[in-house]
């Protein structure tokens, strides 16, 4: 099961940033959070058959595994206290991202990757992060320059979104990338030294 859900926290890390479509009214996050649902879904299949083959019910954890699972409980109250439990639980109407359902996918992908993921695939991971951000921010280039000026209303030209949807989410997403970048430059520069 450790290849199908490696390479599921793979995928995810790669398609759901990528992700976006024209077929319906919201373009970016519904697509993607139906990604994030599919991928979840795979991960929580994968593990359960491996928990019914090996009962290895071990995990490490460690403070943020507990502060993950205190969000996660905390929603849960939220979502059965909630003067609108439907939204409380799916999220903002048409988005379907907010919600009980995605912090559920969130804490399982979390716990996926703690459990099964070593230093080399995340090493991996990383790199596939900061490819994936590369070429959202080439997309983000070329949107500056009118490459899908015509498809929208606003002027993207001067506040880029790229497959993300909004310019504050596509920087959100990029900061931590940079950093990202920084790792693995730093990482290959002391390779080539030693």
């Amino acid at each position: 099961m450790q290849p199908i859900i490696t390479f599921t926290l793979y995928a995810l890390t790669a398609l759901v940033p990528l992700t976006f479509t024209t077929l319906n009214s919201e373009l970016f996050e519904f697509p993607k959070f139906i990604l994030l649902l599919s991928g979840t879904l795979i991960l929580t299949v994968s593990w359960a058959i491996h928990l019914c083959q090996t009962h290895d019910y071990k995990m490490k954890l460690n403070f943020i595994s507990y502060s993950v699972l205190a969000i996660l409980f905390t929603q849960i109250l939220a979502t059965i206290f909630s003067i609108n439990p439907y939204t409380s639980f799916w999220g903002y109407y048409s988005r379907f991202h907010g919600g009980l359902l995605t912090t559920i996918c969130y804490t399982i992908i979390y716990f996926s990757a703690l459990k099964w993921l070593n230093k080399k695939s995340t090493q991996k991971l990383i790199k596939i992060s900061v490819g994936t951000a590369f070429f959202i921010s080439l997309y983000a280039i070329f949107e500056h320059f009118g490459i899908d000026k015509n498809l929208w209303i606003q002027d993207v030209q001067n506040r880029v979104f790229s497959t993300l949807g909004q310019p504050n989410w596509l920087a959100a997403y990029l900061i931590p990338n940079i950093f990202l970048t920084m790792y693995i430059s730093q990482n290959t520069r002391a390779r080539h030294a030693s």
